[in-house]
């Protein structure tokens, strides 16, 4: 029973593991959206820039979260299955950070339009990843 749990447990290090990308650049999103208000407010930027900074956090996510799956079960390809997945940790992520923004740090305030770009993000992610992807060999 023990050496069951030992393995239950390795294989599961492995396949989060194989995901290395796709987490790193979770960890990025969250670091760059948890920065306090005055730290963002001293980058000067033109009027909505932060919008398009969510846009392409989450593209990128999309592409590497459907990269690091392609590439873990060795096919290519977009199937029902990994659009669910991507989606599905595009929006729990885009909901956890405004949360965390509205509520939690200071100067900075989460929003419905940051979300929309996240969303926005994660289908245009999806979309160049199908249009592109499918040529690359991973």
């Amino acid at each position: 029973m023990i050496i069951f749990k030992h393995r239950m447990y390795k294989s599961l290090i492995m396949r989060i593991a194989r995901f290395w990308r796709s987490a790193c650049w979770l960890a990025i999103i969250f670091i760059l959206t948890f920065l306090p208000g005055n730290e963002v407010n001293k980058i000067k930027m033109f009027h909505h820039a932060d919008k398009l900074i969510h846009l392409f956090l989450f593209i990128v996510l999309s592409i590497l979260l459907l990269y690091d799956m392609n590439k873990f079960h060795k096919v290519t390809g977009i199937g029902i299955y990994r659009i669910f997945v991507v989606i599905t940790t595009g929006i729990c992520a885009g909901i956890f950070t405004e949360v965390i923004q509205y509520f939690y740090i200071p100067g900075r305030t989460g929003s419905i339009t940051d979300f929309m770009s996240d969303f926005t993000g994660i289908i245009i992610g999806l979309i160049l990843y199908k249009l592109t992807g499918q040529q690359v060999k991973s």
